[in-house]
């Protein structure tokens, strides 16, 4: 398959049976839509860990900001990879446009 005719998800269509099935699904997606979703999964965190903050459970709010640390480091690297391809993807993005 050549880089003009390959095209890549933009969306989970359906769930898969497992988390690891819907980890690879995530990972096949485009690079702009990945960021969609560890955005929201960064939302999600935050909030969690906020709850747990608000709830006198500070060590696992810590961790929680862990988390939201490490996952933000993704998304930066995601962020790169979708700048670096988007010049190689002209004829997917004409028939799908980016999502960010």
């Amino acid at each position: 398959m050549t880089d003009s005719t390959k095209t890549h998800p933009t969306n989970i269509t359906e769930l898969p049976i497992d988390a690891r099935a819907l980890g690879a699904m995530v990972a096949r997606l485009r690079y702009d839509a990945m960021l969609l979703f560890f955005n929201g999964f960064v939302n999600q965190i935050n909030a969690d860990t906020h709850t747990d903050f608000c709830g006198g459970r500070r060590k696992l709010a810590h961790a929680g900001d862990g988390m939201r640390l490490s996952v933000q480091a993704l998304v930066e690297n995601i962020r790169r990879a979708w700048t670096l391809s988007k010049p190689h993807m002209a004829d997917e993005l004409d028939k799908t446009p980016p999502l960010v």
